[in-house]
């Protein structure tokens, strides 16, 4: 049975056919200085403070002197030879046109070439002011996009003010989805110090300090020497001694481009992490070898995927190649993020994908979500090693540190589950709040509706899945709550039974020593002239403790007979309360008879 068409396709409201004659009319194009100097203007009223930084960002190209020893931005990086910024031109009768650009002028040919097609840009790591005006001007984006994935999350930014933070209904264009990367340490040393809670404290300390330098120099080297492509990491966190993460995001915006669209998605990944040797994902901040940390791949399945791809290598059909393949390791610092822009949307309809744009990012939602499923799996296995049981029993001295280790992803738990509940509800609603231009035909409706609603059933899945994982985490901190009191419960037993001995042995040692200071022990057998003999202080030690222990042993009796009493008390109170209301129940019907 066929999916039911895109709910916007058939009727539009008359904000949304408003908003689209706005976005089709033809504005005068900006220059590259001119959009800079529009934001820089906004951001000198009240209402654009929290433009500032944003603004000398993309204004300091123009403020630069010419004897400054900066390298250039515009052009490609010596270093690394990869190029930064990939173009997708879509057409409706052939598959997409790739363009790998690397500075201005080449993203201002391609964009002058593809000027009545959609295009769909997709831009890796750190981008230079003149790259992010260029595009600003030509496409005329919202500031409000830039700014939001520069924002690198402090509590407050240079000028001192709050973070302003923007809502959903008035940034309907623009989405940030988080990129996770689960990474783990390939050694089995950590597991056998799995417990070893000020180990595992001084790492976390250690790679706290080093993601603050990095988010530091990225704050600091964005408007001169920072490479183009680099990679920016905007959280870390250590799960425990296996396995760590890295939090990154991809923001993603879409606006009319005439009587076309233009789709920009800006991802944290582009320079591989490996180059960066101050980072906390390096070896010597995780105290291990290099050999041993690896990023683990995001998997996403495509059904048949295995048996129809064309480079897959048969037997059959080349038996010359069936002896071993010389193959290149790739880095094991290696993002699977990385790797998103190289053939995009080739499992996407190339017609819907053209006149559909969130058809078209599909492919972006569902690596997010293939990513966040990784690591609630990598949650789940941390969750069942904190409550295995044989770890309980043998390190139950140590259930403090696994307390922790529960707070500590059960945070990270309940942030990733109030994102994936934002980007749950944007598919629930980007139809009503975002202008993005639809598919007009119903077979495209129908395509971009399935596609839509298996978006909407995986997110819908994982936001289910952090609820039973953050129930899950509760349970277990419950549990080692639980098993810490009976520890201490039984550790007091210890005490007080300890201190019972201690009580029985006093009663003995303090009379012996009571007759001891009151004699003097001035008896004949240690002192000559003494007048008494030792047998008297005996006999009055001996009666002394005869009473010292009757005097203990009528307490305990007592005691016992006061409790005995008070058990018996509340028996007989317990059957008059239970037979009462029998008896008036029994009474009953034979005063309804008379």
């Amino acid at each position: 049975m066929a999916s039911a068409p895109h709910p916007q396709s058939d009727e539009k409201s008359p904000l949304r056919s408003s908003r689209s004659r706005l976005s089709a009319r033809r504005e005068k194009p900006l220059t590259d200085r001119e959009y800079a100097d529009r934001v820089k203007s906004y951001a000198q009223l009240s209402a654009g403070q929290h433009y500032r930084t944003l603004a000398n960002f993309l204004f300091a190209p123009y403020q630069r002197n010419v004897g400054d020893a900066v390298p250039s931005a515009t052009s490609p990086s010596k270093k690394y030879s990869e190029r930064f910024l990939t173009m997708y031109i879509l057409n409706e009768s052939s598959p997409p046109q790739v363009h790998n650009v690397c500075d201005v002028a080449g993203f201002s040919k391609v964009a002058s070439d593809s000027e009545d097609l959609n295009v769909l840009l997709f831009l890796r790591g750190h981008q230079p002011p003149e790259m992010l005006n260029a595009i600003g001007a030509k496409y005329r984006v919202d500031p409000e996009f830039f700014r939001q994935h520069l924002d690198l999350g402090s509590r407050v930014d240079q000028s001192g003010n709050s973070p302003f933070t923007c809502l959903p209904s008035t940034c309907g264009n623009i989405v940030r989805l988080p990129s996770i990367t689960v990474a783990s340490r390939s050694s089995g040393s950590g597991l056998s110090r799995f417990h070893h809670h000020n180990k595992l404290s001084k790492i976390r300390e250690e790679t706290a300090k080093r993601l603050e330098d990095h988010i530091h120099n990225i704050r600091q080297g964005r408007e001169s020497q920072l490479p183009q492509g680099t990679s920016l990491v905007r959280d870390f966190a250590i799960h425990d001694y296996q396995h760590f993460s890295l939090d990154q995001e991809i923001s993603v915006y879409v606006a009319g481009n005439g009587k076309r669209w233009i789709g920009i998605v800006w991802l944290d990944t582009g320079i591989d992490l490996s180059q960066d040797k101050s980072g906390p994902w390096q070896a010597k901040a995780l105290q291990c070898e290099s050999w041993e940390i690896q990023f683990s791949p995001i998997v996403q399945h495509q059904p048949g995927a295995a048996l129809n791809r064309r480079d897959l290598i048969r037997s059959s059909t080349a038996p010359q190649l069936t002896s071993k393949i010389d193959w290149q390791e790739p880095s094991r610092l290696l993002q699977t993020s990385s790797l998103l822009h190289r053939n995009y949307g080739e499992h996407l309809d190339n017609e819907t994908m053209n006149a559909d744009p969130f058809y078209a990012l599909t492919d972006i939602f569902a690596f997010v979500a293939a990513a966040e499923a990784h690591f609630l799996d990598t949650l789940q296995l941390s969750l069942d090693r904190e409550i295995d049981i044989p770890l309980l029993s043998r390190y139950s001295s140590k259930t403090t540190t696994a307390l922790w280790n529960l707070v500590y992803n059960k945070r990270l738990l309940s942030r990733h589950l109030r994102r994936l509940q934002d980007i749950t509800s944007f598919i629930s609603h980007q139809s009503k709040i975002a202008d993005w231009p639809v598919a007009s035909t119903p077979d495209k409706q129908i395509v971009a509706a399935r596609a839509a609603e298996r978006l909407r059933m995986d997110y819908t899945h994982l936001v289910d899945r952090c609820h039973a994982l953050c129930e899950a985490f509760d349970n277990a901190m419950d549990i080692l709550q639980n098993n810490t009191m009976i520890e201490e419960s039984q550790r007091a037993i210890q005490q007080a039974e300890g201190l019972a001995k201690l009580t029985r042995l006093a009663f003995f040692f303090i009379p012996l020593s009571l007759t001891s200071s009151m004699f003097g022990m001035n008896v004949k057998q240690f002192v000559t002239e003494a007048p008494m003999s030792i047998w008297v202080w005996v006999v009055t030690s001996t009666v002394t403790l005869m009473f010292s222990y009757a005097v203990l042993s009528w307490g305990n009796w007592r005691l016992n007979e006061i409790m005995s009493r008070a058990n018996e008390k509340r028996k007989r109170k317990r059957p008059v309360d239970v037979e009462r209301p029998s008896v008036e129940m029994s009474t009953r019907p034979s005063s309804v008879a008379k």
